[in-house]
């Protein structure tokens, strides 16, 4: 197989814009529900409900994007992996919280670790049977959108600058992509580490540390797209968005570090960072992971061709048959 990859220009995106952006849903489908199924309701009320329903989840979900593209598709954008690998954090949060809010309540409210934050942490929801079952086979995927991430990312960078001196951006952009994908690999210790082993702050730590990867895997997009191509279309609005993530992801580790340090193991004792407090640094830091995708800047796409090398006929198969050959 022939695999071939190069950086589209700015100019020539436009000839993929309308197989990029506006691929039918009959073809993007195709595979999962067949075309029987798409064509019945052509052209009436509720094939035009749901082309629209269609397109806006492939605009503003990045597993719906790469889920629903279609083989032949030949752009390639890297941030729709990022984008895969936090909205499957946060989705998998409101299953297993849903799960375990149904099957098992006690084991939030009781959950041995409240004792020393007083609130109700977003880990508490998934750290137990049956709700840890559904977000390990959840957050498993995310060890190969992080890693094509970073592979993806990593490769466009040095086709852009190959007649350029590697900058720092470039090497910061390229470590925050690896590092992300290193920490998907330990965060599935987080439903060993705590639960089962009762150590809930080597837990915590782990938790962190993706957490901090998180944020920084996307500010190496940010700044990387801000010296790449396409910089001119970076609104203010992706440059708020980062200011407030960088908010919500310091408060991360000041918080839980607060916590650990202080925690004299007395679940009597009220922690020295109000639960209040706590809860809301929680869920501001949650938020920016679900939008992250929404938030992103523009990024100048991948070509991508895969051909299939056809195997070489030999000698003997093209020579006639019946032709004896002398010594």
């Amino acid at each position: 197989m022939k695999y071939l990859l190069q950086v589209v220009e700015p100019k020539s995106l436009l000839a993929f814009k309308h197989a990029s952006f506006k691929v039918k849903p009959a073809r993007a489908l195709q595979a999962c529900r067949g075309p029987k199924v798409v064509n019945t309701f052509s052209g009436s009320r509720f094939s035009w409900a749901m082309d629209k329903a269609f397109h806006c989840l492939r605009e503003h979900s990045s597993i719906f994007y790469l889920l629903t593209q279609p083989q032949d598709e030949q752009l390639v954008r890297p941030k729709k992996y990022l984008g895969a690998a936090h909205e499957i954090f946060v989705v998998s949060l409101a299953v297993c919280w849903t799960v375990a809010m149904l099957v098992t309540p006690q084991k939030i409210i009781r959950h041995p670790a409240r004792d020393a934050t007083w609130h109700f942490n977003p880990c508490f929801g998934w750290d137990y049977p049956p709700a840890s079952y559904i977000a390990i086979v959840l957050n498993s995927t995310n060890v190969y959108w992080t890693w094509r991430y970073a592979w993806l990312d990593a490769t466009r960078s040095i086709m852009l600058n190959a007649s350029e001196k590697i900058t720092c951006v470039d090497r910061f952009a390229r470590f925050a992509a690896y590092n992300l994908a290193i920490a998907s690999n330990f965060w599935l210790l987080l439903w060993i580490i705590g639960p089962y082993a009762s150590t809930w702050r080597l837990h915590t730590v782990i938790f962190l540390y993706y957490a901090v990867a998180s944020y920084l895997a996307h500010l190496g997009n940010f700044l990387d797209a801000r010296k790449g191509p396409l910089k001119h279309k970076i609104e203010r609005k992706h440059q708020i968005f980062v200011v407030t993530y960088t908010i919500a992801v310091i408060f991360i580790p000041i918080v839980y570090g607060t916590i650990i340090v202080t925690d004299d193991a007395n679940r009597d004792t009220r922690p020295v960072i109000p639960p209040a407090f706590t809860q809301t640094v929680d869920i501001v830091w949650l938020l920016h992971m679900l939008l992250e995708q929404r938030f992103s800047p523009p990024e100048p796409p991948l070509l991508m061709t895969l051909q299939v090398k056809q195997p070489e006929k030999s000698k003997q198969a093209v020579e006639p048959a019946g032709i004896e050959h002398q010594a």
